[in-house]
């Protein structure tokens, strides 16, 4: 004897119907979709820490390419996202350390 619950409507595909333990009863819903676990891409793993130490912007882009052609399989668009505003973030401020110490450079030696 199969147990009271809901299960797969056989004569409505795409729903499922409740059994009471002996019949069906007239309550359908819809099938619930079924859960796919999606893998976070390693490289947008890899972007995000990247972002520390190094270039985060080459992963980052890398991984949202791999995320976007895996079909939705591959999950990580939102740490490749991180990784390449962080390393933005990043090349903008040895830019400015640069030119700041240029212009200190500069003045030491006008001086």
């Amino acid at each position: 004897m199969t147990a009271p619950g809901w299960y797969p409507d056989p004569s409505v595909a795409g729903t499922v119907r409740w059994w009471d333990g002996t019949q069906w009863s007239e309550h359908r819903a819809p099938a619930p979709m079924p859960y796919v676990a999606r893998e976070t891409d390693g490289y947008a793993i890899a972007s995000l820490i990247a972002a520390v130490v190094g270039v985060p912007i080459v992963l980052g882009v890398m991984a949202r390419n791999r995320i976007r052609e895996s079909g939705g399989l591959k999950d990580g668009n939102g740490l490749a996202i991180a990784g390449i505003a962080l390393g933005i973030v990043q090349v903008v401020i040895w830019v400015v350390v640069v030119l700041v110490l240029i212009g200190v450079a500069a003045g030491t030696s006008s001086a």
